[in-house]
């Protein structure tokens, strides 16, 4: 429950924060001044080229974009990131789980007893399977905040990758950051969807337990508990590379 509760609280992104406000406004200067000389670079290369409608799409259309979207970028990745966590708040409810009940029920599962009172699985089984879910936890928990400090970082030199519009050469460096940016906020919905498929394999294979029977039938409810656990403990791990994944896609 501790580290569901370090993982909710923890990974949070507020982009209207005093503090990145600040340096947001320092690269939104910056890139007003970039801007100029890439856009008399787009005009040589039109030039050079005898191409007018690369002339005119620099300078109608993409210096007046990259202005407006340097004015709402801040705006669009809030909504953005509102949305892909309304997406997983939605996943999770379906669940019926967050992450504190899911790793809860994992507790549940690995403290699963036999009739007689003796531990369902080894010691040292029941020991590497916390283990397994102690380490996925901590990789979901990184990965996630990596996710957050990444979603700052893209945010923050989005106005200098918006001002390379202005200069068709190098106008693909715009559309990295944005596909980069995109992929790391919708990160966090493709995490939570496997954490839920997780908590749901944990929760059918906790409460499939028969209430009474012999020690064996003890033992293989015990067994089928732990053997939920290692199914979610697997998803969980998972859940931690899922998001590379996306990043190829």
């Amino acid at each position: 429950a501790q580290i569901g509760a370090v993982i909710g609280d923890t990974t949070g992104i507020d982009l209207g924060a005093s503090w990145f406000s600040a340096h947001y406004q320092t690269m939104v200067a910056l890139a007003g001044v970039v801007i100029v000389p890439l856009l008399l670079l787009g005009i040589m290369q039109s030039i050079y080229r005898q191409n007018a409608s690369m002339l005119v799409r620099s300078v109608v259309v993409n210096v007046p974009l990259a202005i407006l979207l340097t004015a709402v970028a801040v705006k669009l990745v809030q909504l953005g990131l509102a949305i892909t966590d309304a997406m997983s708040a939605a996943v999770a409810h379906g669940a019926g789980l967050d992450t504190s009940h899911f790793l809860a029920s994992v507790t549940l599962g690995l403290s699963g007893t036999t009739a007689a009172g003796q531990p369902a699985a080894p010691a040292f089984v029941l020991f590497l399977g916390g283990l397994a879910v102690v380490c996925g936890a901590l990789m979901v928990w990184v990965e996630l905040l990596i996710r957050a400090a990444a979603v700052y970082v893209a945010v923050l030199f989005l106005p200098l990758a918006l001002a390379s519009l202005a200069w068709p050469a190098i106008a693909h460096w715009c559309r990295r950051l944005v596909d980069t940016l995109v992929a790391l906020i919708l990160g966090k919905f493709v995490i939570v969807s496997v954490l839920s498929l997780a908590a749901g394999a944990l929760a059918g294979g906790n409460g499939s337990a028969p209430s009474s029977g012999s020690a064996s039938a003890g033992g293989s409810a015990g067994g089928g508990g732990f053997a939920a656990v290692l199914g979610g403990a697997a998803l969980l791990l998972f859940a931690a590379f899922a998001p590379w994944a996306l990043f190829r896609l």
